[in-house]
């Protein structure tokens, strides 16, 4: 598969480096995906059956987070 079957958030694009204490971003020559990613998109299937999935958070830091708010 290649990158058209992967939403954005999937696609590592830049490698990011500290230099002189800044972060310099440089793009990849070839593409890299992140770990756990998932195929979402397919281009010849109905539009019904191309689903972006959308990533939890997990339940600690939900839990956190409504602690934070209230």
């Amino acid at each position: 598969m290649c990158e058209l079957h992967f939403d954005e958030k999937f696609i590592i694009k830049y490698d990011e480096f500290l230099i002189n204490g800044k972060t310099e971003r440089i793009m990849r020559e070839r593409f890299k995906l992140k770990d756990g990613a998932i195929p979402t998109i397919f281009p010849s299937y109905p539009s019904y059956l191309n689903v972006t999935t959308k990533i939890r958070k997990s339940p600690v830091k939900r839990k956190l987070e409504v602690k934070v708010s209230n």
